[in-house]
């Protein structure tokens, strides 16, 4: 049986690359020769044991055209793949002519890693020509440099070749052995390509040792595998033939049939005589078991001439082992006898050759090279006894000295203790101290906090007054001087006294409402006590207390209200203080002869009350200041009137307090739109 090379030979022209590119550098090439040549070559390894036929073309075109100016390297190749397409036609003399000139090129490159693949080629020939002895000396010598290169790739081909080796010898417990290595260097390798040609030798071993399950289920895989990796026609036949000869061996003879026909159509298409071989033999006993017995003599007698014809000794001796099997299943001894006798010529001569020196001096040097090996460790065994000693002693000094060293270290440890125990103390002393401090601090900030709420109270209770008690007063005071001028009389004089009366009522009121404002402050902070209120009475009643100012300013005021007037949901007291700040703010920056509006809008649930003015406006830091940082800031009205700084403070924490939205727009030079939103009752 043979072995697609191709995963071997890729790693094999990975090592000639190297020194193709040596020679390249070395050698001033040609221009006549063509860049890809050396791809080419690879590609035709590749393709030789699919269609020996088309490469042996090709090759030979490349010998004539170029084989001149190629480098050793490359010559040695063509000569390597012409010796194989010899050799897949079974012409073993010319194969071993050219894989013979291929050696001594690769040996003129001191090319190990080419001698040895050469060496597993020419080993493949011995083997089918029945020269065991020369096949084994090929096959241990590429064995040794694989394994010294640990080249498990290399490893795969050696160990399947010694399978074959060893089964045409029939010690098929050495060959199985051969096999099962060459099986788990496939897996451990990886390269899956080896696998079709592995399971179809393991199925061939356990046939002949008897084991027909174990030999059916590798040649199931075989089949397989071969059409998974598409591993080629050549591999196909073999498998199909493995197959059909487990199909032979349990009767199933109709079954094996049609795989024996097919393996025949992919041998002949390939040109594999070692295949047909094959093929032959297991129709033979095929043909034998339906009771056709001139038709399995025939297809015997075809198999043992092509063997002699094409000096297949492996083939002759394995065809002779099936005329012995049929004459003994047909009761014809004698014939048996006399195939018997022929077979044992055969092994005689097998037997004859050096090839039991040679298996034996390669285990002899195995079992050398382990000697040397064992030797090394007895070696690295005493040093390191020797190392471990001196480490023993150094250990023994090395905790005598830790034991002092522990001893002093111990009695001062046993003083930082104390040491230790004393600061201690002194820092829970320091940590109560600073405990006090911490509540001390909390204390003063707390103090602070309060301190300056307390201030900002007041604030606020000094704009409040300063918006809502000194309008009335001030209406009060006017009065007053026109009665002591004598300017008014009678009548006129009465309805003064009634506008000084309601004023004053409602500065009462107002002062009132101040009073519970600041009361709230001081007790528990500001509190709401929310009802439905009038919009537009309370916006007319805002106005009414600060009417003056804005007839002494001569701002006309206008209001405009739906019919009938909304209500909404607010404290009226802050609802009162937020519109008066606002009205007064409206008036205190608006221009002489200006107007402020007020409008009232309904959206939804909610009520919106906007006041605008048409003055000097408010830069837009001023308006970042008081409303998103909550600072006071303290500007002028329009004729130098003063303020506090809190009124809109004011607005913004009445409306929030209230469930309100607080809505302010304002352009420089242009004028201020300033909008409290609140639910609608």
């Amino acid at each position: 049986m043979r072995m697609n090379m191709k995963a071997i030979l890729l790693s094999f022209c990975t090592v000639l690359l190297g020194v193709n590119t040596l020679f390249a550098s070395e050698e001033p090439q040609d221009t006549s020769l063509p860049s890809d040549l050396y791809s080419e070559i690879i590609d035709l390894y590749n393709e030789v044991r699919s269609t020996p036929e088309l490469t042996m073309s090709i090759v030979d075109s490349l010998i004539e055209n170029y084989y001149s100016i190629a480098n050793p390297t490359e010559k040695g190749m063509m000569n390597e793949v012409k010796g194989d397409c010899f050799y897949m036609f079974s012409q073993y003399d010319s194969a071993l002519f050219y894989f013979s000139e291929a050696r001594m090129l690769f040996e003129s490159t001191l090319d190990s890693a080419a001698i040895a693949i050469n060496s597993v080629y020419t080993a493949e020939i011995y083997i089918e020509t029945g020269v065991h002895e020369s096949a084994a000396l090929h096959l241990f010598t590429a064995q040794e440099y694989f394994e010294a290169k640990g080249d498990s790739i290399g490893l795969v081909d050696v160990k399947f070749a010694l399978s074959i080796l060893y089964f045409d010898r029939s010690e098929f417990s050495i060959s199985l052995k051969y096999a099962e290595e060459c099986l788990s260097l496939t897996r451990n390798s990886g390269n899956e390509e080896f696998l079709p040609s592995t399971y179809t030798q393991l199925s061939n071993v356990h046939l002949a040792l008897g084991n027909i399950d174990e030999a059916e289920n590798f040649a199931l895989l075989a089949v397989e595998k071969n059409h998974e990796f598409r591993t080629g026609e050549m591999e196909r036949a073999y498998a199909l033939v493995a197959l059909a000869d487990v199909f032979n061996s349990r009767g199933k003879y109709e079954e094996a049939l049609p795989l024996l026909d097919s393996a025949l159509v992919y041998a002949e298409v390939v040109g594999d005589s070692y295949a047909v071989i094959y093929e032959k033999n297991s129709r033979a006993r095929n043909a034998h078991g339906q009771g056709r017995l001139d038709e399995a003599w025939a297809h015997l007698d075809s198999a043992m001439t092509l063997s002699t014809e094409t000096k297949a000794l492996a083939g002759l001796r394995f065809s002779v082992h099936t005329a012995i099997e049929l004459s003994r299943a047909e009761g014809d001894f004698e014939k048996a006898l006399m195939y018997t006798d022929s077979l044992d010529a055969m092994t005689m001569n097998l037997l004859n050759d050096d090839f039991e020196f040679i298996s034996l001096s390669n285990d002899f040097r195995k079992e050398r090279a382990e000697t040397r090996e064992l030797k090394q460790q007895m070696q690295i065994d005493d040093l390191t006894l020797q190392r471990n000693t001196a480490l023993l002693f150094l250990t023994l000094l090395v905790a005598f000295g830790a034991g002092i060293a522990w001893f002093f270290q111990f009695r001062a440890n046993q003083r930082v203790t104390k040491m230790n125990a004393a600061l201690e103390d002194r820092n829970k002393m320091i940590s109560k101290q600073n405990a006090r401090l911490d509540e001390q601090t909390k204390s003063l900030i707390e103090n602070q906090r309060l301190l300056k709420k307390s201030n900002a109270d007041k604030d606020k209770l000094l704009t409040l007054i300063s918006h809502d008690l000194r309008s009335p007063v001030a209406q009060v005071k006017s009065i007053a001087e026109l009665v002591l001028k004598g300017a008014i009389e009678g009548d006129e004089l009465i309805a003064f006294f009634e506008r000084i009366n309601e004023s004053t009522d409602k500065s009462l009121a107002n002062l009132t409402e101040v009073l519970v404002w600041a009361r709230s402050q001081m007790d528990k902070g500001m509190s709401s006590n929310v009802e439905a209120v009038d919009a537009k009475a309370a916006v007319a009643n805002a106005y009414q207390l600060i009417e003056a100012d804005y007839q002494a300013k001569e701002v006309e005021f206008i209001c405009k209200c739906p019919d009938p007037s909304p209500k909404v949901y607010c404290d009226e007291s802050h609802l009162g203080i937020i519109l008066r700040n606002l009205l007064s703010n409206a008036l205190k920056f608006s221009h002489r002869g200006s107007e402020v509006h007020v409008r009232l809008r309904m959206d939804g649930a909610w009520v919106h009350f906007m006041v605008e003015d048409r003055g000097v406006g408010m830069p837009e830091e001023v308006r970042q200041k008081i409303f998103e940082h909550g600072e006071r800031v303290t500007a002028h009205g329009t004729e130098n009137e003063a303020g506090t700084g809190t009124g809109l403070q004011l607005v913004h924490e009445f409306t929030q307090a209230n469930g309100g939205m607080l809505e302010i727009t304002s352009e420089e030079g242009e004028g201020t739109s300033i909008g409290v939103s609140f639910r609608k009752a």
